[in-house]
């Protein structure tokens, strides 16, 4: 906890040295105002005077102040711009919400029924420069009890020129979601169901990893990133305890995306190593991490659709099953489709599915679930949900039901 309010401090000073450099450059255009006004007064009094049109040292002092007033004027265009350039370019903005909520399940060694602060955000975003974006996070409601904080996001964006137009690009680095899947970089805010798929949330808990990758404007809404990052998400429980990139393990990722009118796709690849650990006493051996992910969405009018199709090798997080540990060949799938009865209120339905060893039977996960969604307010939001579970690996079915109001700021 302590690190993440110490990072959020480091900026908020940063930010104040900022605004102190506002207020010098303020304080330098009051005086050269001030400067103006007596340069043009003492012309008004050497034009009353009448020896204007008839000395030559009225006539050469004139000329001083004409050149003195149009210094002055110079610089406090200069100031004005720069002025105006850092209350436009230099912009803090703190942002968050809060996600209060009572979920109720009957999944064997789920958790408890209970009320629940879910998440408790906030986010720092400081627009440094026309090109450069800081952006800081922390979450204040993690760990068992919900009562720790962790650091979420971390990281600087720059865009080069021309983004994002054909041939401009940016680049990004510090901690930030693994952007090889929409579940992963949209926001809790935006989505329509309490909880990514399953499956997503097993293998990328956390959404997010540390690392650097450059993204160039293609033309036409097509856009491509590459770069790397540590292989396991900051929360994967063979992660989530030891120190970052376990044994130096990286990532290489990459993809091309589509964005325009509403439709959205991407083509993405990731490959990587878990590394080396114990599950549960036991010994487990390295895994390779290796997905191939194609995203659509469709969002127009009142109908909405989007689905994912993934499929790679990588070991569940965590297990020590002996037909899992090592590694798998696996494939994982959802459809979500969506209708809004008005601009404040919508229904989702979504499926998916999670083959955790497509070679042995045995091992599939599926999940049909109903969510709707209400706007109560601007700031306010009603999420009711329930989703219904099989899973190969358990005896029976179970539900999850999840009521959440969240808290926008």
């Amino acid at each position: 906890m302590n690190r993440s309010l110490l990072s959020l401090c480091a900026l908020l000073t940063v930010f104040a040295s900022a605004r102190a450099d506002d207020q010098s450059q303020r304080a330098e255009a009051a005086a050269l105002g001030k400067r103006a006004e007596a340069v043009t007064k003492k012309i008004g009094e050497l034009a009353s005077s009448g020896k204007l049109p008839t000395t030559d040292e009225s006539i050469a002092l004139l000329r001083t102040l004409v050149d003195e007033l149009s210094e002055i004027r110079e610089r406090l265009k200069a100031l004005e711009g720069d002025v105006k350039s850092v209350k436009a370019a230099s912009k803090t903005v703190i942002t968050g919400y809060l996600q209060f909520q009572y979920r109720d399940t009957d999944q064997p060694g789920g958790q408890p029924d209970a009320f629940q602060i879910r998440r408790a955000r906030v986010n720092v975003n400081h627009q440094a420069d026309p090109r450069t974006l800081i952006k800081c996070s922390a979450d204040f409601a993690t760990g068992a009890n919900q009562l720790q904080a962790q650091l979420r996001d971390a990281f600087a964006l720059y865009s080069f020129p021309g983004w994002p137009n054909q041939g401009g690009a940016q680049a990004q680095a510090g901690q930030f979601a693994i952007p090889i899947s929409f579940q992963l970089t949209r926001g809790d805010l935006e989505r329509e169901f309490p909880e990514r798929t399953l499956y997503m949330n097993a293998l990328f808990n956390g959404e997010r990893s540390r690392g650097a990758i450059g993204r160039v404007a293609l033309g036409n809404g097509v856009s491509a990133f590459a770069g790397g990052m540590n292989a396991l998400s900051i929360n994967d429980p063979e992660q989530a305890n030891g120190a970052p990139g376990t044994n130096s393990r990286l990532a290489a990722l990459g993809g091309i995306n589509y964005s325009r009118a509403g439709v959205e796709a991407a083509l993405t690849a990731f490959g990587g190593t878990r590394a080396a650990t114990t599950n549960n006493t036991v010994a487990v051996p390295d895994a390779d991490r290796r997905w191939i992910t194609l995203n659509a969405g469709y969002d127009r009018a009142r109908f909405s659709a989007r689905g994912e199709y993934m499929t790679g090798k990588d070991r569940v997080p965590g297990s020590s099953t002996a037909p899992l540990m090592s590694g798998t060949d696996m494939r994982a799938w959802h459809l979500q489709l969506g209708y809004k009865f008005s601009p404040l209120d919508g229904l989702y339905v979504r499926y998916e599915n999670w083959d955790r060893n497509t070679g042995t039977p045995g091992f599939v996960q599926k999940a049909l679930g109903l969510a709707y969604q209400r706007d109560l307010t601007a700031a306010i939001r009603f999420v009711g949900a329930y989703e219904s579970v099989e899973d190969d690996m358990l005896a029976r079915k179970y539900g999850i039901t999840t009521f959440r109001l969240q808290y926008r700021f």
